[in-house]
């Protein structure tokens, strides 16, 4: 071991007729407890898909131009009042946004813009996870459940059982999904059959999902203890603890795994041996996930800002002053970073603010490429639009 330093039918989108129609959704849904086959009589009833022409871009054609975009549609799932986003992710041809604390999903075609499907998803004391997609189906968790919903209509086709309790997502690579449950288990289940495959202990509750590569799994409990797994079977490879809680998510590096702690320390543990390449050390707990942008490493220092870290050694390279900006993407050759204020530039060399772009209130920014990629914003209202380079 190496040691670093321990320091029943879904809701099919409806239409509204005129502008001003209040429309009442009256829902009278017995939920079953999840099924086994591929039953839909636990599916919400439906409505229909909003009307989407009479929402606003969150951000103008000329700002958009001046990033080096064009608006190239906008599509709004309207929000419930008290309703938020939770979740978004563009996963092929479709932007998954789940809302809280109803359960609501919402499948927008990344291509089009269209309104695909509207569903209410499990029961009102269900939370619902991040969504991940496998084939034709949309994958979703709630604490004891996994969700299989129909790319196309939206339909829950099927409920798997949690072998676990969880409070956090999942991790879909290669059929399976992989798990980390309240009472630090970490377990996989094939995502289609539901077959569970193997469980791993660790003493802390787990609240985010486990890092996965084709042949490694990392897993870090609430109390700091973190384990390489085997990916096909779960063995351990290597395994140590932190000197603190950790409660920001884990990041996999460029070779190596990345962990914040709340004992101060930002750590680089070689993903083979488990081996400390380098600490970051701060004067503060750490309670924010790293976030990984080409050769840099970003980590919110509750002190100075928003540090940004050679990835290969750590040595800080410069500081944000605004820690709520986070990487989303490379713009010809600049990093495209998301903040409170909207959408900005900075030079990764330097870290030299660039141009500034306003933008209404925004919950994520999506991408599919690494670079100079199409965009998909999503506004903490429910508004979707797609951006297109020029």
């Amino acid at each position: 071991m190496t040691h670093p330093p321990r320091d029943p039918r879904p809701l099919s989108p409806a239409v509204l007729q005129h502008a001003g129609i209040a429309l009442t959704l009256l829902l009278g849904l017995t939920l079953l407890p999840a099924c086994q086959s591929g039953s839909t009589t636990d599916a919400p009833r439906a409505t229909k898909a909003p009307d989407r022409t009479s929402t606003e871009v969150p951000l103008d054609a000329s700002t958009a131009a001046q990033l080096g975009y064009s608006v190239s549609w906008l599509a709004n799932v309207q929000l419930g009042p008290g309703q938020r986003i939770a979740h978004t992710a563009w996963l092929g041809d479709t932007v998954i946004l789940v809302e809280g604390p109803r359960n609501f999903v919402s499948a927008v075609d990344a291509n089009t813009g269209e309104l695909r499907w509207k569903s209410l998803v499990g029961d009102t004391l269900e939370s619902l996870h991040a969504p991940t997609r496998l084939g034709d189906l949309i994958l979703i968790n709630s604490q004891t459940r996994l969700f299989h919903l129909s790319a196309k209509t939206g339909a829950t086709e099927r409920t798997i059982p949690l072998a676990e309790v969880v409070v956090s997502g999942h991790t879909l690579l290669d059929g399976i999904a992989y798990f980390g449950s309240a009472n630090g288990v970490v377990f996989t289940h094939n995502a289609q059959s539901g077959a569970l495959r193997w469980r791993y202990q660790l003493p802390g509750q787990f609240r985010h999902p486990p890092l996965v590569t084709p042949l490694l799994v990392f897993a870090v409990d609430s109390e700091g203890n973190y384990a390489m797994l085997t990916a096909s079977d779960g063995s351990v490879r290597w395994r140590n603890q932190t000197f603190g809680p950790v409660t920001a998510a884990p990041a996999l590096g460029l070779g190596d795994v990345l962990v914040a702690s709340r004992d101060q320390s930002l750590y680089s543990l070689a993903r083979s041996s488990g081996r400390t390449n380098w600490v970051y050390r701060t004067e503060a707990p750490l309670t924010d996930a790293p976030f990984i942008a080409g050769r840099l490493v970003f980590q919110v220092n509750p002190d100075q800002g928003l540090v940004a870290l050679d990835t290969f050694t750590g040595e800080p390279k410069f500081t944000l002053d605004d820690d709520s900006l986070k990487p989303v993407t490379t713009l010809a050759g600049d990093l495209l970073m998301l903040g409170k204020s909207g959408l900005s530039l900075i030079n990764p060399a330097t870290g030299d603010a660039g141009d500034a772009f306003d933008t209404d209130p925004l919950a994520n920014v999506l991408t599919d490429t690494p670079n100079d990629p199409p965009l998909i914003l999503v506004t903490i209202d429910g508004r979707v639009c797609r951006l297109s380079p020029l």
